[in-house]
């Protein structure tokens, strides 16, 4: 019986492995991400912050600006040429992206080290929150007037 549930274990992992190869990002879009000792990961059903700052909650659980954190993942939209003023996410969770605007923008710490990615018009990145809690003040480095903050808890 241990060996049937073994065996079954691995066919899963397997299978889990070669959809995730199958469903990577072969769009030729730039999604290329910096992050001090962090990791790429990709998202499904994120919560969403606005430009407004209005928070989402999706399926997922994870919680955005609006409440208390849990490990999961949270999408930063940049529209209108801005990001939302402050997001709050967990330590290590993963952070979503979105350009919906017609021209590239950059998710980049002041800091310089925390965390610095490039997000194409019309596309996402994904970034891992820094795994220290604090706030960090970031920009785009392509247009000086897009600021906010991020707050790690």
């Amino acid at each position: 019986m241990r060996t049937i549930r073994t065996a079954m274990a691995v066919m899963g992992l397997s299978g889990a492995c070669a959809l995730g190869t199958a469903c990577g990002d072969d769009d030729g879009g730039s999604a290329d991400t910096t992050v001090a000792g962090g990791a790429v990961t990709s998202a499904a059903g994120a919560p969403t912050t606005t430009a407004a700052g209005a928070a989402t909650t999706a399926a997922s659980g994870a919680t955005t600006a609006a409440g208390g954190q849990s490990p999961g993942t949270t999408t930063i939209t940049i529209s209108g040429f801005a990001f939302p003023d402050s997001t709050t996410v967990a330590a290590g969770s993963t952070i979503t992206i979105t350009n919906e605007d017609s021209d590239e923008h950059s998710f980049t710490a002041d800091d310089g080290s925390s965390f610095d990615t490039d997000i194409e018009a019309g596309e996402s990145a994904d970034v891992t929150a820094p795994s220290t809690p604090g706030t960090y003040a970031f920009h785009c480095k392509y247009h000086s007037s897009m600021k906010a903050t991020l707050v790690v808890e």
